[in-house]
């Protein structure tokens, strides 16, 4: 309990410094490179109005998260083109089995989940990484085509495409609540990889997960990347209405998100059990044989 509370003292302090350093720091003109679809860790080099304690904490999450990505211009080659639901659920499914590991590798270069006990570490991965991996997934999606690509971060060029519209019958209503999140999401997400690599953070220590013990420090590491995402787009924008609308758009989604998530889970527990791999069925299901 002692070092729980240690935890959260030490991130309250850390809010309250950024938050002090940005009230105090009077040059908001700044020279924000325009991000792309390419690597932008050497860019976030040169957003000097970010102080030691934001540096530090991106930085981390930048390293960590870097092994992580799959690498769009590789995922364009050699699709194999699945045409029908059962071919998506079984080649999606072997690439989540695979690349929950490198998620399982992601969190552990988090110093900030590290430092939270067993537990909870282990109450996050399980019912957060489905929500992690497809919003991975999603930068991969082209609104202009309709095609979905699918490739592993982890495992070769393996890659699958298809229509969303693979999805049309499923149950639930499935294909209308990712065509929603869809629209929601892009451009507002895409093609901006420090905020993919924030939200991810921020969905990854969700304080309302069951069976948490230290909700609360929990929920002190979500506000703290939540404040750095808010700080980048203010530096991004240099607006502070803009700042919150463009906030406030990329959160919203995350409902969705969950939403299709729970629907995915329903779905695949009754028609496409045999598609998982046993790490997934494991944390999904709870099954281990």
């Amino acid at each position: 309990m002692r070092q729980t509370l240690s935890d959260n003292e030490r991130l309250s302090e850390e809010i309250k410094d950024i938050e002090c350093y940005v009230k105090s720091d009077k040059r908001q003109h700044i020279m924000i490179a325009k991000l792309s679809i390419t690597p932008v860790f050497r860019d976030i080099e040169n957003f000097s109005q970010f102080n030691e304690l934001e540096y530090r904490r991106l930085s981390e999450l930048f390293r960590a998260f870097d092994l992580f990505k799959y690498k769009p211009l590789d995922a364009e080659r050699n699709a194999l083109l699945l045409t029908n639901v059962n071919q998506v659920y079984r080649v999606c499914n072997k690439i989540m089995d695979w690349d929950i590991k490198g998620l399982i590798r992601f969190t552990k270069d988090l110093s900030t989940f590290s430092n939270i006990c067993g537990n909870d570490q282990l109450a996050l991965i399980k019912y957060g990484c489905f929500e992690i991996l497809m919003l991975k997934y999603t930068m991969l999606y082209d609104i202009n085509t309709d095609y979905w690509t699918w490739a592993s971060s982890t495992v070769g060029p393996i890659v699958g495409a298809f229509k969303l519209d693979v999805l049309k019958y499923e149950k639930h209503n499935l294909y209308n609540h990712y065509k929603e999140y869809f629209y929601k999401v892009i451009p507002e997400w895409c093609q901006d990889y420090v905020i993919m690599d924030l939200l991810t953070a921020i969905v990854l220590f969700n304080p309302n997960r069951p069976n948490l013990t230290h909700r609360d420090v929990v929920k002190a590491e979500q506000q703290l990347y939540i404040y750095l995402l808010q700080r980048y787009l203010y530096l991004k924008h240099q607006s502070g209405v803009e700042t919150h609308r463009r906030l406030s758009k990329l959160l919203s989604p995350l409902t969705d998100l969950e939403m299709i998530c729970d629907i995915e889970k329903k779905n695949g527990l009754e028609f496409y059990l045999d598609s998982f791999g046993p790490i997934l069925k494991e944390i999904l299901y709870d099954i281990t044989k």
